[in-house]
C-alpha cells in the first residue's frame, strides 16, 4: 500500500467531515432563525 495515497484519502475525509459539520451548523442557525421569526409573527 502507498502511504502517500492513504494520507491523501485521510486528509480528504477529514476535510469532508469539516465541511459537513459547517453545513450542519449553518443549517441549524438557519432553522433557528426561521423558527424565531415564525414565533414572532404568531405573537404579533
Amino acid at each position: 500500500s502507498h502511504p502517500n495515497i492513504e494520507l491523501n484519502i485521510r486528509n480528504l475525509l477529514r476535510n469532508l467531515l469539516k465541511c459537513l459539520k459547517a453545513i450542519e451548523k449553518s443549517d441549524l442557525i438557519y432553522y433557528v432563525s426561521v423558527f424565531k421569526s415564525t414565533e414572532m409573527e404568531r405573537q404579533c
